[in-house]
């Protein structure tokens, strides 16, 4: 496998050995109009000249998908992720760009049926888009304690906390995050992680926390793996997403899948789980009381029913959204698609 990339982007501190990283600078320095989507469509006729791929597969509806229209290879699949398809577009160039890439993909894949839908609304073809997990590792992703020196490890300790796992950026909202928090019983602190911040953003949010949440509650956290992040779900009394814009996240299918009760904004593609399976985990998203009350009936579970809902939660990934059969049936469609030409 090879990663093309012309956007500066970090490769996972995981990734495996194996994978070759391409780069390629697609922007040029003339303000000319379109004359960077030229320069882009030459680079990426080059580096799929050079690799000779059997497919081209671009994650998110928007530049990645772009280029890989342009490099006018087929088959080309894309993947859009939820806010791609489901937030407005800044422009009319972006808006026809995603729809040209959306109607010419080979395949589209979406995580649930509303950005399936919302895909679709963009310009992907109905019979060419499928709904496919990104899914969770169910048996990374699971209950059970962590060890003493793990906390200590990641600096946690024993003190209970409620976990956010998106990154610091606006979109993700932890400034209601916080207040939410700060409705809530002053033994718990909310840990977040330091992966893809937006330093101007991260700072507003962390003067926010001590306002109003006092020194030391906010802990920002350095994940370095996945097991890592396995033992922050694992370890959080309950896990929070208020995302301004989403889908159905794959942090809340990893908290899911580790048994851990979740608090979650009530957006169309997460009430559609959580409306039947967990309907007191809903809240509005831009209300910190409500977020705040869902939190501390969280909390304030019960034993038997922090572990029923636990079970509850991890037989819907299991259902739903393991990684591996979703995998499965990613492979069956690139191998068709190869063996299309």
């Amino acid at each position: 496998m090879t990663v093309v990339d012309g956007f500066g982007s970090e490769p996972h501190p995981e990734l495996q050995p194996e994978v070759r990283i391409v780069r390629y600078e697609p922007r040029g320095m003339s303000n000319v109009p379109f004359s960077g989507m030229l320069r882009a469509r030459r680079r990426m006729h080059e580096v799929v000249s050079e690799l000779e791929p059997d497919i081209i597969h671009a994650h998110t509806a928007r530049r990645y998908a772009w280029h890989a229209a342009l490099a006018g290879f087929h088959p080309y699949v894309v993947s859009v992720w939820g806010s791609d398809v489901l937030l407005p577009f800044p422009s009319w160039r972006s808006r026809l760009l995603t729809r040209v890439a959306l109607h010419n993909a080979d395949l589209v894949t979406a995580v649930t049926p509303q950005t399936r839908e919302a895909a679709i609304g963009r310009g992907a073809r109905s019979g060419r888009t499928v709904e496919i997990h990104h899914g969770v590792d169910t048996e990374l992703f699971r209950p059970g304690d962590v060890p003493e020196d793990t906390r200590r490890r990641l600096g946690i300790g024993n003190e209970p906390f409620v976990f956010s796992p998106r990154a610091l950026r606006p979109i993700y909202n932890h400034e209601t995050v916080v207040e939410a928090a700060a409705r809530v019983s002053g033994t718990h602190r909310l840990v977040v992680t330091s992966a893809g911040a937006d330093p101007e953003y991260r700072a507003r949010v962390e003067r926010l926390a001590a306002s109003r949440l006092g020194q030391d509650r906010l802990v920002v956290v350095s994940v370095s793996s996945e097991a890592d992040l396995a033992a922050l779900y694992r370890a959080a009394d309950v896990v929070i997403s208020a995302a301004l814009s989403d889908s159905f996240p794959l942090t809340i299918q990893e908290a899911m899948a580790s048994g851990t009760p979740v608090v979650a904004g009530d957006l169309p593609p997460i009430r559609a789980v959580f409306g039947t399976l967990a309907p007191a985990a809903l809240a509005p998203v831009t209300d910190p009381v409500a977020i705040g009350a869902a939190l501390r009936h969280a909390i304030e579970l019960g034993a038997s029913e922090r572990r029923e809902l636990g079970e509850r939660l991890r037989a819907y990934v299991h259902e739903h959204a393991d990684w591996r059969e979703h995998m499965t049936r990613m492979e069956e469609h690139y191998r068709r698609l190869a063996m299309r030409g």
